[in-house]
């Protein structure tokens, strides 16, 4: 399932992505421009003031393209109209997110960190913690996932995920993490996903589930967290603060690449059942 589907998958069942900013949304659209698209974006990217400071006739006469051109420009990245097309990059602009340096340069320095982390995770080798994980999973009673704030969309992915594969599994809300945990028993597996390991609500969880015996995965960045030696399975997440890029970097993508390298050694584990 790629991550547009997903994210149309997440908003269907009422949960709010962050919208991309207009410059991810122009590049990620640049391969259905037209020719008189493409010169729209390559102004846009090389010089955005023409639409921060300009209307849509005035903007358009710059780009040397007709304002139905420039209308259909922002249409076909995601906007009603020029307007909010214009406000988004303006709310950027005005914020200080926008500099001299070309944003296609800093998307790729953001790709190259992504590929760096993702690397990082290869070289660790984490077939024998999938492995066991998928046992779990396939043994287990009830899994329950927990993840509070932005670790709450690689959660409900991976709940959705294992629905796909014939597997039953509940997110907690963070509300009732605690509640949750301590209703579980030594049959049941719990997921927690927490970049810092230090929210308050799976402080209080992850005792609760220790207490209950039940069985844990912890998938964080934080190495020096105080549950690393209590749970399971540990699963550690690259740090992406160190980059050198200035630009903006989540790792909730790399909690979405654990997700699929579980599922699919999941769906692995589950054939060979069915082959034996």
């Amino acid at each position: 399932m790629g991550i547009f589907p997903f994210c149309s998958f997440l908003q269907k069942r009422g949960i709010i992505l962050c919208n991309m900013n207009p410059f991810d949304q122009i590049l990620i659209n640049a391969n259905t421009f037209t020719k008189s698209e493409q010169r729209i974006k390559d102004h846009i990217l090389s010089d955005p003031e023409v639409i921060v400071f300009y209307p849509l006739i005035e903007a358009a006469n710059r780009i040397k393209v007709s304002k139905s051109a420039l209308l259909r420009f922002c249409q076909k990245c995601g906007y009603d109209g020029y307007s909010e097309f214009k406000y988004e990059i303006s709310r950027l602009f005005h914020s200080g997110q926008l500099n001299s340096s070309n944003y296609e340069s800093k998307s790729s320095e953001m790709i190259d960190a992504y590929c760096d982390a993702m690397l990082e995770i290869k070289k660790r080798n984490l077939d024998l913690i999938f492995d066991s994980i998928s046992q779990d999973l396939i043994k287990s009673t009830k899994i329950r996932i927990f993840g509070v704030h932005e670790s709450g969309l690689p959660a409900h992915h991976l709940q959705y995920r294992l629905s796909t594969l014939g597997i039953d599994a509940d997110f907690v809300e963070p509300t009732l993490s605690s509640e949750k945990a301590i209703f579980g028993t030594s049959n049941d597996l719990h997921i927690y996903f927490s970049l810092s390991g230090k929210t308050l609500q799976i402080e209080e969880a992850l005792p609760n589930s220790f207490e209950r015996r039940s069985k844990t995965v912890l998938i964080t960045q934080n190495d020096r967290v105080k549950f690393k030696n209590h749970v399971t399975h540990f699963i550690l997440v690259p740090s992406l603060n160190s980059r050198s890029t200035q630009a903006f970097l989540d790792a909730q993508l790399l909690n979405f690449l654990i997700v699929e390298l579980i599922v699919s050694n999941l769906s692995k584990h589950l054939s060979n059942d069915r082959i034996d």
